[in-house]
């Protein structure tokens, strides 16, 4: 990625940092770094990281596993007391090797003694139970083995057997344990110069700039931020970057699975559905035009025959929702940061969101490809000769994926009948779990359990007069349109796959239409529309935002108040939001209140 980017784009990147689960490979990295490119070969940078990686630390015991032998073949058979005598008798001459990728303290740059608490040899990575002769053990004695799961992300240990062989231990309850990457300030970089690309030591400057992630299967929190100081613009002088140097800092984190296919009861597409919770807060300089900020989700499967992926930018550098927004993303709080609010940076403009993205990918059946889940924040500038040093630049993403309740699994929502396989190597091959929507007690049925469950949360649509907003684990399991509400258009898509015994239970608030307007009552704000009126999903007539069955000159300060340029890129003003504005006068669904949409307001207007 650093390559790709100072290549093409020329990036000072603080705080690249990513969670990965690679599934049954089960590869987990925590990263961070800071570099400089002018896109002409010149680059500098310094990183900091962590891996959680079973296939990787496979190779590392293996080589450990060959040092024991052939300690032993020197030694009558026996293998060492201590492992650190591998590398004081130069068995081993890497110290790494002593280590794993998934360690959250620093790797040794020593192994000189097996002390716990001591620099170097505290970072063995390895509890060493065995002793004696290793030619005639047991094969399955334990020779070495991870001294905690969370080498792993918390789902098991590495073990080095006397035989020989190494297998993934997986944890019983396995949990995914959080991995955090901060980006250390003050660290010193490396420049490198074209053409021979010599790295020297460079002190760095990087107190102003963060990168960091927080993330386990279900739970992503992901910050970075920025500022132009003097010393950045005076180090990019003095080594004579170029006019399109770019200032960033960015939190990536992602979950991967390397071969995942879906079984099920027909070769054809099966869609997948995953659904995200997420809020993020994003500020800018005030006056400032070149920077950029930005925070993101994706799905995707991938193999050499197909792709297929969504993706949902959530805001962009504009401080708002984006320009056009994807089908399945719902705004259900968006604001600007107030003096007082602890999120508000005096001299910039800093914005809240809240709401929900629905991703759907359709997957082949039976084919195995690569399956991932991701979230994104990031924040630039871009420096020239006459900038001047630049105020804060933040993002700052939460988001929420479908998981079980022991936050053990990661939950696919998907047809009924339909598996997730996944290719095991080295760790747990029930990662991933596709559950059929609408069955809240996973026992594959819907029924008057499910029912209920849906009846507790209902909570009629996202920009009626009693909209009561569900918990995010009741819309992961019923929003089936994927609007932020759980009414009675997402009842009927629930029952329509009901499985239970008897006939489907009643809900009363879908149960009649008593103005025959096409919305049930209890999702109707206005329930004595005159027949063959022209309804919003709330029942009211269109371009009625008060909700008063008709359309006045109420209605048109709201249509004012609501009509900012393209709605998803400027704020209505309070205390109008953009579902309340989008629903009720947004007739062409392209996203925006505006001149377009004047003209079936205008129609229905009645003064």
């Amino acid at each position: 990625m650093v390559a790709r980017h100072a290549v093409f784009f020329g990036l000072l990147g603080a705080g690249i940092a990513c969670h990965s689960v690679f599934g049954q490979h089960m590869l987990s990295s925590s990263n961070a770094g800071i570099h400089v490119s002018d896109g002409q070969g010149l680059l500098w940078s310094a990183s900091t990281g962590e891996t959680y990686a079973p296939q990787f630390m496979d190779t590392r015991l293996r080589s450990l596993r060959d040092a024991l032998f052939q300690y032993a073949i020197d030694h009558d058979d026996q293998v060492p007391d201590q492992l650190s005598t591998l590398f004081l008798e130069g068995y081993v001459d890497e110290p790494g090797l002593f280590y794993s990728l998934g360690d959250v303290d620093l790797p040794p740059a020593t192994i000189d003694n097996d002390v716990p608490n001591t620099p170097d040899s505290a970072l063995i990575s390895y509890d060493y139970p065995f002793r004696g002769d290793i030619f005639s053990a047991p094969p399955d004695d334990i020779i070495l083995i991870d001294n905690t799961a969370d080498n792993h992300a918390g789902l098991g240990r590495m073990v080095l057997f006397a035989d020989g062989h190494r297998s993934f231990e997986p944890s019983d309850p396995h949990v995914f344990s959080s991995v955090r990457s901060v980006l250390p300030s003050g660290d010193d970089a490396t420049i490198r110069r074209a053409p021979d690309f010599v790295s020297v030591p460079f002190p760095l400057p990087l107190s102003n700039y963060d990168g960091q992630v927080v993330a386990g299967p279900g739970h992503q929190h992901i910050a970075a931020e920025g500022s132009l100081t003097q010393d950045i613009l005076d180090v990019l002088a003095v080594e004579g970057f170029s006019t399109i140097n770019t200032v960033s800092s960015s939190g990536l984190s992602q979950t991967v699975f390397p071969e995942m296919r879906i079984l099920g009861p027909e070769q054809s597409d099966a869609t997948l559905v995953t659904y995200v919770g997420f809020s993020g807060v994003l500020s800018r300089p005030m006056g400032e035009t070149s920077d950029f900020v930005t925070v993101n989700v994706t799905m995707r499967w991938s193999n050499e025959r197909r792709a297929e992926g969504a993706f949902a930018a959530l805001l962009n550098h504009s401080i708002g929702p984006i320009a056009t927004p994807p089908p399945d993303v719902v705004v259900l709080e968006h604001r600007r940061i107030q003096p007082g609010e602890d999120e508000f940076v005096p001299g910039a403009d800093t914005v809240f969101m809240r709401g929900i993205a629905q991703l759907s990918i359709d997957v082949p059946t039976g084919e195995s490809g690569r399956f991932s889940l991701a979230s994104f924040a990031g924040v630039s500038f871009r420096p020239t000769p006459q900038t001047r040093p630049a105020g804060l630049g933040r993002a700052v993403l939460e988001s929420r994926w479908p998981v079980t309740d022991g936050d053990d699994q990661i939950r696919l929502f998907a047809p009924r009948g339909f598996e997730v396989h996944v290719v095991p190597t080295h760790g747990s091959d029930d990662l991933l779990l596709a559950v059929e929507r609408g069955d809240v007690n996973l026992d594959n049925e819907i029924d008057g359990v499910d029912h209920d469950a849906f009846a507790d949360a209902y909570s009629g649509p996202v920009p009626s007069v009693n909209y009561n907003e569900p918990t995010l684990a009741a819309l992961q399991t019923f929003d089936f349109d994927g609007d932020g509400d759980l009414d009675c258009a997402d009842r009927a898509v629930h029952v329509s796959a009901w499985t239970g015994d008897g006939a489907i239970p009643v809900l009363a608030a879908c149960a009649s239409d008593d103005d025959a307007d096409g919305v049930p009552v209890g999702d109707d704000d206005c329930p004595g529309t005159i027949v063959g009126t022209v309804v919003d999903q709330r029942g009211c007539p269109n371009g009625d935002f008060n909700a008063d069955g008709d359309v006045d000159l109420d209605d048109w300060s709201a249509f004012v108040g609501c009509r900012r340029g393209t709605l998803l890129q400027v704020f209505p003003e309070p205390p109008f939001t953009i579902p309340q504005c989008l629903n009720a006068f947004d007739r062409n669904a392209d996203g925006a209140v505006d001149l377009v949409d004047f003209g079936p307001f205008q129609a229905v207007f009645g003064g």
